[in-house]
């Protein structure tokens, strides 16, 4: 369980599964967003855990595919193999009380699913962690909710 210091305030939170590839999916386990006031400042902190859960080896093919436009439709799993499927990625959006964003932080978990030459996954479930700061004093008006938004990886 994440550490909570003591003097703080949390921001309400909601969380939005944007994610359409089934190859890998996140699922977090526990998300706290709040601020806290020392010597004059506002510090901000998100802490968040979770898993990724790997799909079947079909389903993280076809992500590969949508990955790579180079990948011929015809191509058999061992043309494929080995590859990596990236986790998703979280994108927290702060709003202030009418909604407008205030500021949006986006988080890069650096977690891949391998396929290795025979097509087999991983047979446990990864675990993440994330302590990502930020600061509110940069922010024109308060938080009044924070949206944690897990989406597709893009890539290049």
């Amino acid at each position: 369980m994440p550490y909570i210091p003591v003097g703080v305030q949390s921001i309400p939170l909601e969380v939005v599964d944007e994610t359409t590839r089934q190859g890998s999916k996140l699922v977090a386990t526990e998300v706290h967003v709040f601020t806290r006031h020392d010597d004059g400042l506002t510090y901000g902190l998100i802490q968040a855990t979770g898993r990724m859960i790997a799909g079947t080896t079909e389903e993280l093919v076809a992500q590969h595919r949508a990955q790579e436009s180079w990948i011929d439709d015809d191509a058999k799993l061992t043309d494929l193999t080995p590859f990596e499927c990236s986790a998703p990625q979280l994108t927290f959006d702060f709003l202030d009380q009418s909604g407008f964003l205030l500021e949006q932080v986006s988080v890069h978990l650096d977690l891949q699913v391998p396929v290795v030459d025979d097509g087999r996954i991983p047979g446990r479930v990864a675990q993440w962690r994330i302590d990502e700061d930020f600061s509110p004093d940069d922010f024109s008006e308060p938080a009044a909710k924070v949206i944690m938004r897990i989406e597709d990886t893009s890539w290049s």
